[in-house]
């Protein structure tokens, strides 16, 4: 005589025929049961909230993925629930599960919405978004690992969310993500004037435009003001930098460079890799030199990445930009908040003679050698030392 086929049952509906079954689905109705209990009454004694929280702790891992789905929706809200228990929602796989706990539960610790921002999926960096009491380390991993412009624009209009420079800078840096939400940073006041000029490494092309001519209008603002016009570029300086570019090594024409305007290491690897050559463009304009003598630049620098036709838009750039423009750009790059996640003030009224940083002990520049040691490959120009601090690049 044939066995009857058997009889299989989905996990969230047990058969209760079979003993160890019937004890499961008899513990889960248990921990439900409990769970509505506790949500019941608003307050509980901390002796209360240490048992739910051990009962809570034991049953939830053997509980079905409906039961647990249950518990999410009735404890997610309820301000004395167990931070334990939270957490293990909170991390669970089944992201209706999670849900509910990441967008409104009280108390959840930031490690725990850091780690879970970028784990993902996006559906539930949305719902942490949407929180009301979120660290700015939070908001930076927001800004960084979100894939979808619905998600930054939910942190953005957060009624609690405040854009810092950190998070402004982290925005800026993915160029695609700033254009689109161009609109809503703007509101925020993320693309101010000063801000483009600030993030100028990380904008799109389009807000490369509004940044030039922002430095343009401050530049003229500042003039009418001081009445200063800038001093001509130093030969000596000019003569070595073109020495440089024409070395074995024209890579070291990023740290010349830095070290005359003073620019803060993180600043000048930017400079270094930016693709365009418009901020190297900006940095030679700003130091004072002539057409002819950047030409020579970019052709060593530029020449095998672009082609005559890239060189041309770069020097199209060169031309196009005023120096007291560039000298504005150059100062806010200065300021080391062109830098992700740093924020570094510069006096507000510091004068446009101020000597380097890299002499008043400020911002962090590239290393030098001592003036003792001279760099390999150098030859000593009369009334220039390749060693020493240089105040070339701020002007009188």
């Amino acid at each position: 005589m044939s066995q009857p086929p058997a009889f299989h049952t989905s996990p969230d509906r047990p058969s209760t025929t079979h003993p160890a079954l019937a004890r499961h689905r008899e513990t889960a109705d248990i921990l439900v049961s409990e769970t509505e209990l506790f949500a019941a009454r608003g307050r509980h004694t901390e002796e209360e909230r240490r048992i739910f929280g051990e009962l809570a702790g034991n049953f939830l891992p053997r509980a079905s993925v409906r039961d647990r789905r249950r518990i999410a929706a009735t404890l997610a809200a309820h301000p004395q629930t167990p931070v334990s228990i939270l957490t293990l929602l909170a991390q669970d796989d089944d992201l209706p599960t999670a849900y509910p706990v990441l967008s409104q539960a009280p108390r959840l610790a930031p490690e725990l919405l850091e780690e879970m921002v970028r784990k993902g999926p996006e559906s539930l960096r949305q719902a942490i978004a949407k929180r009301s009491d979120l660290t700015e380390e939070v908001h930076l991993a927001l800004a960084s690992a979100a894939q979808s412009t619905d998600t930054v624009r939910t942190l953005l209009q957060n009624v609690a969310f405040s854009l810092t420079p950190a998070v402004a800078s982290r925005l800026m840096q993915r160029s695609e993500m700033a254009a689109a939400l161009e609109d809503d940073l703007a509101a925020l006041g993320a693309l101010s004037p000063k801000a483009l000029m600030e993030q100028y490494f990380h904008l799109p092309k389009p807000q490369r435009a509004q940044a030039l001519a922002a430095a343009e209008q401050a530049s003229l603002i500042e003039r009418a003001i001081a009445g200063r016009t800038a001093a001509p570029a130093d030969p000596v300086f000019v003569a070595f930098l073109l020495r440089t570019a024409k070395s074995h090594a024209p890579y070291k024409v990023h740290e010349e460079i830095g070290q005359a305007l003073a620019l803060p290491a993180e600043t000048v690897r930017h400079l270094a890799a930016d693709n365009t050559g418009e901020t190297l463009a900006i940095a030679l304009r700003s130091l004072g030199f002539e057409e002819t003598s950047a030409t020579t630049v970019f052709i060593r620098l530029l020449g095998r990445r672009m082609g005559i036709q890239g060189i041309r838009k770069v020097l199209n750039l060169f031309n196009g930009i005023s120096r007291g423009g560039a000298d504005q750009l150059v100062r806010s790059w200065s300021s080391g908040s062109a830098v992700a996640g740093s924020r570094v003030e510069s006096p507000r009224h510091a004068p446009l003679t101020a000597e380097p940083r890299a002499q008043r002990g400020g911002s962090q520049t590239i290393a030098k050698a001592p003036a003792d040691q001279a760099k390999p490959g150098l030859k000593a120009v009369a009334g220039f030392s390749p060693t020493a601090k240089r105040p070339f690049g701020r002007r009188t």
